[in-house]
């Protein structure tokens, strides 16, 4: 699971970049909840990278409320705009979902795990020269 979210991460950053190169980034803060969701976007990359490298970067209680505060808005989001577009296709409806569950579900999982199951102290499984798996302790 950490090597897919390393390769969403990337994936991620990959598109951020491109959307900034072409000019897309103008007039994109003109409200305060703007500012809130773009923060949230920046904490559920920090979320991925930290769920990737499986280090915590923040405390659980910090992970823990910005997981409430990221399905907060996310709730907020569907109740205010909804999901879909009215009138709109099968096909447009069905990308917009799916676009909406890629940027939101691997983040707020990532979060999820930082906030509620991540256990340093927990030992590592490896596997050693003989193939049994052994706890290392770091």
């Amino acid at each position: 699971m950490r090597i897919l979210a390393a390769i969403y991460l990337a994936i991620a950053l990959v598109n951020f970049g491109f959307w900034l190169s072409t000019g897309s980034g103008q007039e994109q803060f003109p409200t305060a909840f703007s500012y809130l969701t773009w923060g949230l976007y920046f904490f559920s990359l920090l979320a991925l990278l930290a769920f990737s490298v499986s280090k915590l970067l923040l405390t659980k209680l910090q992970w823990q409320v910005l997981f409430v505060t990221y399905v907060s808005v996310r709730i907020y989001e569907l109740f205010t705009r909804g999901l879909v577009l009215t009138g709109g296709s099968i096909g447009t409806d069905l990308n917009i979902i799916s676009a909406y569950l890629w940027l939101v579900v691997p983040a707020g999982l990532a979060m999820w795990h930082l906030g509620f199951r991540f256990n340093p102290t927990q030992p590592r499984l490896s596997k050693q020269g003989s193939g049994k798996l052994i706890a290392q302790h770091r």
